[in-house]
């Protein structure tokens, strides 16, 4: 009796069916900072298995109760479904990505106005589906637009959308986007100026990207003000090389030509390379590189080797000898090197 009462007390939650699918999931899309503050449709995996099995009640009891919500709950659920729906979660079960339901199911990059199209709010349901149910290959709204679309058009686009009051507040964090994504990229006003489609800076107020690149253009300027005051590099031939992007190798080897040194430990132009790697790092998380790999990139194990043993003789530099000999016997150790 209790467990029978326990399947009628579950029935009870799901009579009010627009508060199961409303609080089932968030209701809003948290995508770009809120990029997109408008209502949210019916989630795609709203659509879910009503057939579920309970313990220990016989199945007769239980396929009377489950056949009477579904009569109900279906109609409802079905009603509120675009067409496409039904498909969407079959593309969502086969682990579509949301890029290919982006392009080849909803064709939205052939849309001339897709911030407004009702078509991209299922696809938004359809990603923020897809990044919960498979976490390990999550993505973006913003990353999906600049996997379908150059940075003219989706910049022409971002443009128009901030002209309309309903779609503004989505394209300005759009922008924002935008924006970082070129300063990661390292892209300089003349990179972005060509990406633009922009043909000449005497009529930029009356291209439609015009206003853009003089915008990027002030924020970068900033953004290296910013970045150039908290740095340890102090020669301006190298703080030039830090913002093209120059690999610290290309320093050590190219510029301070440091692998020619026969007492590279204590020059002082390792200081200085070392101050532009940390200054690299800092710039370009991503290509991070450590002294230790720079100079096995320059020197075989019996140079290095004979190099740390006479660093380690010397009071100046033996703590830095010390710990680059543990680095190396390290990375001999996952080589799986042998001592013979």
């Amino acid at each position: 009796m209790r467990l029978l009462c326990a399947v009628l007390l579950g029935a009870v939650t799901f009579t009010n069916v627009d508060a199961f699918v409303t609080t089932s999931k968030s209701s809003k899309a948290t995508l770009i900072q809120d990029d997109i503050p408008s209502g949210r449709l019916l989630r795609v995996s709203s659509t879910t298995d009503l057939d579920t099995e309970e313990r220990g009640i016989p199945s007769g009891v239980t396929a009377q109760l489950t056949e009477g919500l579904v009569s109900k709950i279906t109609p409802a659920i079905a009603s509120k479904l675009t067409t496409t729906d039904d498909e969407l979660v079959k593309l969502l079960n086969n682990r579509v990505l949301p890029k290919d339901v982006f392009k080849s199911t909803l064709k939205l990059d052939q849309v001339d106005d897709l911030f407004t199209n009702p078509k991209l709010n299922v696809w938004i349901n359809y990603m923020d589906d897809f990044n919960t149910k498979y976490t390990g290959q999550k993505t973006t709204f913003f990353k999906t637009l600049t996997q379908n679309f150059d940075d003219e058009k989706l910049s022409q686009m971002i443009v128009a959308a901030q002209k309309n009051p309903s779609t503004e507040a989505m394209a300005n964090n759009l922008q924002k986007s935008q924006f970082n994504q070129w300063l990661l990229d390292k892209k300089t006003p003349n990179d972005v100026f060509k990406s633009l489609g922009l043909t000449g800076k005497a009529n930029l107020p009356f291209q439609a990207n015009g206003p853009v690149w003089v915008k990027y253009k002030q924020i970068y300027a900033i953004n290296q003000q910013i970045f150039t005051s908290k740095l340890f590099t102090t020669d301006e031939e190298l703080v030039k090389l830090l913002n093209k992007g120059v690999l610290p190798n290309d320093v050590f080897r190219g510029t301070l030509n440091l692998h020619t040194m026969d007492d590279l430990f204590a020059s002082p132009k390792l200081s200085t390379w070392v101050n532009y790697m940390k200054d690299f790092n800092a710039k370009y998380p991503k290509e991070r590189t450590t002294l230790f790999e720079t100079l096995t990139k320059n020197f075989n194990d019996e140079k290095l080797s004979q190099m740390i043993v006479a660093a380690q003789k010397n009071p100046n530099t033996e703590a830095m000898a010390n710990n680059l000999q543990k680095s190396l016997i390290n990375q001999w150790l996952l080589d799986r090197k042998t001592p013979t």
